[in-house]
């Protein structure tokens, strides 16, 4: 190794060994008090006989998120009281506009039936006691807008001789399905009616005849009529009581009105038929005498 070598490696380790030294010395070298890390600072230890020191408690961020709690608590049971009794009121107030609704319904329904329904009568009763056969008519009137699907005539036409211990009735039941009636409306240009037929051939003799002509004998009709008002299956019904007058002035009218047969007097009548006993008596009543057919003058 030349000089020049040499004297360039002894340069580099007096480096190396200045190096050497100042980090010797730093690490020497002692701490101040200020330089201690308040992680390194020990832990005092309790005075001998005496009482520990108290370990330090954070309690205010506690008693802060406590008092929160505590107060959103409060306001949601109070939210929901409040929205149970706002639901409670809010059902009420709905359940009574339904109810109002209903009965305005109910109400403008009722109005519109009772304008538009079937509305049956018994017309001007003819009776034909001079014919060959006997009969009676008993026309039916629609003075409603709609027809009527159902009529049906229930009754007794009664005969009485005059002082007689006892009348004899005849059960008649007349109409019923298919029945219909259809309206004839004032003002309409219809004038439809039907009506029911009574043969009675097998009820009235000739000798029956002549005391009617006579008023010796009477007879009278009292009956029930049912019928449908044309809306779903609603029935109305109504009696009528006509006692045929051969004595009448009337052209026409030969049935005078003797009073609406009453529940309780058909029903005394099923029950005298049933148990065999004597019919009771129509309401009262007794028509005049046909009045003597005028003499033809003789050619």
């Amino acid at each position: 190794m030349d000089n020049t070598s040499q004297d360039f490696a002894r340069k580099i380790l007096g480096a190396i060994e200045h190096i050497a030294k100042l980090l010797t010395q730093d690490n020497k070298e002692p701490k101040s008090e200020n330089s201690k890390s308040p992680e390194q600072e020990p832990i005092p230890q309790p005075p001998v006989g005496g009482k520990p020191y108290p370990i330090p408690t954070v309690t205010t961020t506690h008693t802060a998120r406590d008092q929160d709690k505590e107060f959103r608590e409060k306001w949601k049971f109070r939210v929901e009281i409040d929205g149970a009794i706002i639901l409670l009121v809010y059902t009420a107030f709905t359940g009574l506009t339904l109810i109002e609704i209903k009965m305005s319904n109910q109400i403008s329904r009722d109005s519109f039936e009772a304008s538009q329904r079937a509305y049956i009568a018994v017309g001007i009763i003819e009776a034909h006691l001079d014919s060959a056969v006997p009969w009676i008519k008993i026309p039916i009137r629609n003075y409603g807008h709609i027809p009527s699907r159902y009529v049906l005539l229930e009754g007794d036409v009664v005969k009485e001789i005059f002082r007689s211990a006892s009348p004899i009735a005849w059960r008649i039941k007349l109409g019923g399905d298919y029945s219909e009636f259809a309206s004839g409306f004032p003002g309409s240009t219809r004038d439809e009616q039907g009506g029911f037929d009574l043969d009675l051939s097998g009820f009235l003799s000739p000798e029956d005849i002549r005391r009617i002509d006579n008023a010796q004998e009477r007879i009278v009709i009292g009956a029930t009529v049912t019928y449908k008002t044309g809306f779903r299956n609603d029935t109305d019904k109504f009696g009528f009581c006509a006692a045929y007058n051969p004595g009448s002035q009337e052209p026409l009218i030969k049935w005078d009105n003797c009073g609406v047969i009453t529940p309780e007097f058909s029903k005394q009548m099923d029950e005298a038929k049933r148990k065999g006993l004597p019919l009771p008596r129509p309401p009262s009543y007794w028509p005049s005498a046909r009045p003597p057919m005028p003499k033809q003058n003789e050619p």
